[in-house]
């Protein structure tokens, strides 16, 4: 690290030695301290065998005064590496992860219980109905991690994780932990903050896209997990459903089309159409 009053000099006092493994990304981000403290500024080292972080000198007289291992999580994919607000993103065999201070969570924990091989082909055949089925992939999270990337949206707080390889991307909404599948895929994401740039490839062009931007109608298809018969669940649902398909004009409501289909299982694993 280069002297903090000379970009050009590289005393060996500032020279760490993280990890004997090879770096896959760096990437700094504020964290808070405590209520009225400004915070500091720790420099995270994504390595071939874990995470490590510096922490600033207080004193101003040198970068960084510790570097110590906080993780043994590795990141499989260097341009997950987003620093967002009070936190940094990463991906690893376990999925979509946040780095936060001095912890690591799994943010797409939640879709550990996607739907299995053998009931993903009733979906698939449920999608069709509505010319959505490419929602429904064919692969688990982990599988569409590898390789992807991910942008932030400042202004919704979403994350966008987006594999070129795979027709549709992932969104995660850190202000209520949603997640679900965007119908869109994209070759690049470049970050500008507050704005969030991509580069998408549609019909051999390559195009110019900001998300978030979008204007008009969305074809949206809800999937819920099982739910127990006579609970009032599934009503909230179709009242979700009902206010998300109905559209204001000259203030009256039209709706521009809702489909619904329920299934039902004996086992939870097998599934049949019983109404539509």
């Amino acid at each position: 690290v280069s002297a903090t009053d000379n970009p050009f000099l590289f005393p060996l006092a500032q020279t760490y030695t993280p990890s004997q493994r090879d770096i896959v990304a760096v990437c700094s981000n504020t964290t808070a301290l405590s209520q009225g403290q400004f915070g500091q500024h720790p420099l995270y080292i994504f390595c071939a065998d874990g995470i490590w972080a510096m922490s600033s000198d207080a004193s101003g007289t040198l970068a960084y005064s510790s570097c110590y291992p906080l993780s043994r999580d590795v990141c499989i994919s260097a341009d997950s590496v987003r620093g967002i607000d009070s936190g940094v993103t990463f991906i690893s065999e376990k999925g979509l992860m946040l780095i936060e201070g001095g912890r690591v969570t799994s943010l797409s924990a939640a879709l550990e219980c996607e739907p299995t091989a053998s009931n993903r082909s009733t979906l698939v055949r449920i999608a069709s109905i509505v010319s959505l089925e490419d929602g429904v992939g064919s692969e688990s999270f982990k599988e569409y991690s590898r390789g992807a990337s991910v942008g932030y949206l400042y202004e919704h707080r979403e994350l966008i994780v987006t594999n070129p390889d795979y027709p549709y991307s992932y969104i995660f909404s850190l202000a209520n932990g949603a997640c679900y599948k965007y119908m869109y895929s994209f070759a690049h994401i470049s970050n500008s903050y507050p704005q969030l740039i991509t580069l998408m490839n549609d019909d051999s062009e390559t195009k110019i896209v900001m998300p978030g931007g979008e204007e008009g109608g969305n074809s949206v298809l809800l999937m819920t997990r099982p739910l127990l018969w006579g609970t009032k669940l599934h009503k909230r649902i179709m009242q979700m459903m009902l206010h998300a398909t109905a559209a204001p004009v000259d203030g009256s409501y039209s709706f521009n089309g809702l489909a619904c289909y329920l299934l039902c299982s004996n086992d939870g694993e097998n599934f049949k159409i019983v109404a539509g």
